[in-house]
């Protein structure tokens, strides 16, 4: 349906295969080869769309990159990391720095730079993140990512000599690394992006100083890419523990006990099928939460000697609220739960009875770091609609919460008005839906409407450049508490599972039925968005119901829902979307699949789409697929975009300049679309 000579186009190659007695077409296939000449060309003519785009808004976008660059150049932190000595560990940036760099504060508080990107001789893409420390504090093991990308190489510093080692390992999926009580080396599982370790689910032991291409193998668990090992050590390192994941529909998950010497076969603790399991080593043995005979969660310890499932012991039973997590503190055991979107902490005495609750804003975003055994106190980080993310620490024996690290004054030129709304779904569920507008705003107008809805992921309010820049421009900003989030707890989650996750998008797509209904906004000025799950919400509700939207952002999209589970690390999606392998949940995919819905004589709203070749866990074929089939519609198409970079990954990790332009670029996109002071730009 093209028919502008200066719009690029690319030819449909039509691909036809039966799957499950279902014809299936899939006429741009070839896009999935994301080195062939002929996809390089495709994305080279997309940037070059792009840019004409944005050159269009010229003046527009250079308001609002002045107005990002006062948001992004400030000093940013993550939560911190116990040393093992009394001292932390964390990442900073400085304000005009493109990355963080790994800092070290000693038990004097005196701050020290350890190690930046820099300094290993890496480009402004490489990004660092903390691993762990070994249990006697002598070494930091630490990340280096390049652009967002999911693998990552290994490195390891020693902090008493305060250098880099050159033992390492390349890219890949981290699952564990175990350092020997000896310090002669470690054991590790690395899932290598090339080579037999690629699917070859093992652990390996290496030596200091030694190449790792003669690191031996001292346990397999299968080579099967459907399959995740993950490692973990006893605190005295007698023992290794590993757990064997199937990343199928129905999970089973097994534990196996390893003890020195490892020549001896491991022993399987635990074989369990379709409820969770994370084991993990304690002082006194073996300790793991699961929802087995629990819906919400126990956590429960484990006798190697007697290890199935009746003999199992509660520590902690459950309650009326979900575990997510659990660690220790000395004698004490310190749980976290969720509950729909808020977060609690509670302290259980050595005996197992209720010592302490410990209770966080509600209003915003928490996220929980370590417990700092040494100082008997919990890292946190919180931050709200209004308020940059800060970092605080509670005290584990009081529960009296103090500052840590706060960040730059935010010079917000708009005050929210923030409002909390309850819509009925198609189904007749109350969904709720959290509304940021600017002060005394009324009657309809430019409104961007967000969800993310998967994974029991709960949507909390959180400071962000775009939202601030949006109120500014006179948006207001909603978020739809779509079932498959966490909201609701664990059976918001399941309700919008597998074969029914077409209820997220109904969800969603009344979210935007209730907001025009209720004069917040028109489909001349709503936009939706969404990242990763949330990006196929968005594309869902576009193509099922195009009237609605005027625009719609998509940030790291899965699109073909026939062949996801065949790229990159997306096969651990399976439990959450289905198989495409089971013919009953093929059959669900297929309908709700975003590329395979979209028809040719329909007009779709303008749409941004944002992926880059480092993206292997919504891989970016996705992306270039879903704009190609886009420009085969009705669509004005100078407003089907797609922003590709060599170096986009999954993971936040650009650096700052990137990070500028990328955001300036996308606001550019919304306020031009969706305001009238862009409409009044495009007509002038």
């Amino acid at each position: 349906m093209n028919s502008n000579p200066l719009q690029p186009r690319s030819v449909a190659k039509p691909v036809r295969e039966f799957l499950h007695g279902v014809e299936v077409v899939d006429p741009f296939r070839w896009l999935e080869d994301q080195n062939s000449p002929a996809t390089r060309s495709f994305i080279r003519t997309e940037q070059d769309a792009y840019r004409v785009y944005l050159r269009k808004h010229c003046e527009l976008r250079a308001s609002i990159e002045l107005r990002v660059r006062a948001l992004l150049t400030v000093e940013s932190m993550d939560l911190p990391i116990p040393d093992n000595r009394g001292g932390l560990l964390y990442l900073k940036r400085k304000p005009e720095e493109e990355q963080k760099a790994i800092y070290h504060l000693d038990g004097s508080d005196v701050e020290t730079l350890l190690l930046s990107g820099q300094a290993l001789g890496r480009n402004t893409f490489t990004s660092l993140s903390l691993v762990q420390v070994s249990p006697d504090g002598r070494y930091l093991v630490f990340a280096i990512r390049t652009g967002g990308e999911d693998v990552q190489e290994i490195g390891i510093y020693d902090l008493d000599l305060r250098c880099v080692l050159l033992d390492r390992l390349p890219s890949g999926f981290y699952r564990g690394l175990v350092f020997e009580a000896n310090g002669t080396g470690f054991y590790y599982v690395h899932d290598e992006i090339e080579g037999r370790f690629q699917t070859r689910r093992s652990v390996r032991h290496h030596i200091f100083g030694q190449e790792q291409r003669a690191d031996d193998e001292v346990f397999c668990g299968g080579d099967d890419p459907s399959l995740r090992l993950i490692l973990q050590g006893s605190e005295d390192g007698s023992r290794l523990g590993y757990t064997i994941v199937s990343l199928e529909s129905k999970p089973r998950t097994r534990f196996l006990l390893h003890s020195n010497p490892l020549s001896q076969r491991p022993n399987q603790i635990v074989d369990i099928s379709g409820v969770s399991f994370r084991a993990r080593f304690c002082k006194f043995g073996i300790e793991a939460v699961t929802t087995l005979g629990a819906p919400l969660g126990r956590i429960v310890s484990i006798c190697p000697d007697r290890s199935e499932p009746s003999a199992w012991v509660d520590i902690v039973p459950q309650t009326g609220d979900v575990i997510y997590g659990f660690d220790h503190c000395n004698d004490s055991t310190v749980v976290h739960y969720l509950d729909g979107r808020f977060t609690t902490t509670r302290v259980y005495s050595g005996s197992g009875k209720p010592a302490r609750e410990i209770l966080y804003p509600q209003d915003g975003t928490v996220t929980l770091g370590q417990v700092d055994q040494t100082h008997n106190r919990l890292f946190y980080s919180y931050s709200n609609f209004t308020t940059p993310t800060a970092i605080y620490t509670v005290d584990l024996a009081s529960g009296e919460s103090v500052s840590w690290w706060q960040p730059g004054a935010s010079r917000r030129q708009v005050k929210p008005q923030i409002e909390s709304h309850t819509f009925t779904a198609k189904d007749g569920v109350p969904v709720a839906i959290s509304l940021v507008r600017p002060k005394g705003t009324v009657g309809p107008h430019s409104l961007l409407l967000s969800a993310y809805g998967g994974g029991a992921v709960s949507s909390t309010p959180k400071f962000s450049a775009l939202l601030t820049i949006l109120l500014e421009a006179g948006f207001s900003f909603a978020t739809a508490h779509v079932r498959g989030g966490g909201e609701g707890g664990q059976q918001w989650h399941v309700a919008a599972q597998r074969q029914r996750k077409q209820i997220s998008v109904d969800d969603l797509i009344g979210a935007a039925e209730w907001l025009i209904d209720n004069r917040h906004s028109t489909p001349q000025h709503l936009g939706v968005a969404g990242q990763s799950n949330g990006a196929l919400l968005t594309l869902c509700a576009i193509v099922q119901q195009p009237q609605l939207f005027r625009a719609a952002l998509a940030i790291g999209p899965i699109a073909d829902l026939t062949r996801f589970h065949l790229f990159g690390v997306a096969r651990g999606f399976v439990t959450e979307l289905g198989s495409p392998d089971n013919p009953e949940e093929f059959a669900a995919l297929y309908r709700l699949s975003p590329y395979h819905g979209i028809c040719r004589e329909t007009r779709y709203p303008a749409a941004l789409v944002i992926s880059g070749d480092c993206d292997k866990r919504c891989d970016s074929l996705h992306a270039r697929k879903m704009i190609a089939q886009l420009r085969e519609t009705a669509s004005s198409q100078d407003r089907i975009l797609l922003d590709y970079t060599e170096h986009r990954g999954h993971k936040p990790a650009l650096p700052l300049t990137e990070r500028i332009r990328s955001l300036a670029d996308r606001l550019t996109f919304l306020i031009a679309e969706l305001s009238d002071l862009g409409r009044e730009e495009r007509t002038s």
